[in-house]
């Protein structure tokens, strides 16, 4: 079973509609909706590691290897106070390259 994200990670629900996949089975939605949440984490994360001190990324590797949610929120909020504008940003790009990346596949799919 996958690690739950750290992060409270919102995916619009008409993501599907946007990419033409709007007919796509419940269950395969469900596969990429936890595949994009987990390249959004990957994202975000790697960006909060860019902005930490060392002994900080130290303590926030361990803090997400230990699967404590609540343990990471509260060190966001002291060591990066707009995580969770981060969070928001990662998931606007991955949004975009995602429904472009999918628009372009089914068009040479045609």
């Amino acid at each position: 079973m996958a690690k739950e994200s750290p992060f409270k990670i919102n995916i619009d629900d008409n993501i599907f509609d946007e990419m033409g996949l709007k007919n796509l089975p419940e269950e395969k939605k469900d596969q990429m909706l936890t595949n994009m949440i987990s390249i959004i984490a990957t994202r975000v994360s790697a960006r909060i590691l860019d902005l930490l001190e060392e002994d900080d990324q130290k303590t926030f590797e361990e803090l997400i290897d230990k699967g404590d949610n609540s343990a990471i929120e509260k060190f966001l909020r002291k060591k990066i106070p707009n995580f969770e504008k981060i969070i928001a940003e990662e998931s606007l790009l991955y949004k975009i390259q995602a429904i472009s990346e999918i628009k372009s596949f089914l068009e040479t799919a045609k």
